[in-house]
């Protein structure tokens, strides 16, 4: 039996390159050819390092644009697709959501996963991956500081200016909420899987050690990134990856690796390409 290999990558941020290259000169129509050309290099990279499947873990593009971006690049390459906190932004969280399906469903190529489980066969193994958005509950620094974060997230993240729930603006709450009901959606799934054969995909960070290290303590970092390590020692999942912090992880919580390979915004300086995994 040969290990199944996975290309995992996150926060593209597909909009904001576009626009720098249109502010640098180019017309609409070439920048967007040089994004599409970027998916096919990176599409190609990944099939020559053997992967079997390719990992999108978020903040691609807003609304559907990252999905149309795969399809329209990554070819006949499967790609599993988790929204991150961006994809919702000038949207209605719930109505995009089945849009997005709609929008893989029609690419043929890829899957959207948000509180979704799903087998992959490849190399006669089968691997499950579990994946969503994941949010967050804000006590990565325990239940004093969550108010404390969730009062700030509410003041200052864009997420709460320019994602709709229904007729309001999406709030911290409701984030909350939505990290609860899928953190006990997971445990769950966890529970009744082979954990040498199971996957988690988020986008926000699952344990502390994905926060950078400039960023430690800060009343925001709970916003982000979540401590997920209950379930990690509770139900020894093979990996776990994510996106999000725009930070670089490769670490463990006791048998579960936790990885991140992130874009960024072109201004910070992080490096392109992905990381190929095995399981």
């Amino acid at each position: 039996m040969t290990d199944i290999r996975l290309a995992l990558l996150s926060d593209l941020h597909l909009d904001v390159r576009r626009r720098r290259l249109e502010r640098a000169g180019l017309e609409p129509e070439a920048a967007l050819a040089a994004i599409d050309d970027l998916g096919r290099r990176t599409a190609d990279a990944a099939r020559d390092a053997g992967a079997d499947l390719v990992i999108l873990a978020g903040d691609i593009a807003n609304g559907t644009g990252g999905i149309d971006w795969a399809g329209r690049n990554f070819g006949d390459l499967p790609v599993l697709y988790i929204p991150g906190n961006h994809e919702f932004y000038g949207h209605d969280r719930a109505p995009l959501i089945r849009e997005m399906r709609r929008a893989a469903t029609a690419a043929g190529n890829l899957r959207v996963l948000d509180g979704d489980a799903i087998d992959i066969d490849a190399r006669d193994r089968r691997v499950r991956i579990l994946g969503g958005t994941a949010w967050t509950d804000y006590r990565l620094y325990g239940d004093e500081a969550a108010a404390t974060a969730m009062d700030l997230a509410g003041q200052v993240l864009y997420d709460h200016q320019r994602i709709r729930e229904g007729d309001r603006p999406f709030s911290p709450e409701d984030a909350r909420g939505l990290h609860l009901d899928f953190r006990a959606w997971l445990a769950q799934e966890l529970a009744a899987s082979d954990p040498s054969a199971t996957v988690v995909v988020t986008h926000h960070g699952p344990a502390a050690a994905s926060v950078a290290e400039r960023f430690e303590g800060s009343p925001l970092s709970p916003a982000f990134v979540s401590d997920m390590t209950d379930l990690m020692q509770a139900h020894e999942p093979a990996l776990w990856l994510h996106g999000h912090t725009h930070h670089d992880v490769d670490y463990r919580v006791g048998r579960t690796r936790v990885v991140a390979r992130q874009w960024g915004y072109p201004e910070e300086g992080l490096s392109e390409g992905f990381a190929l995994l095995t399981i």
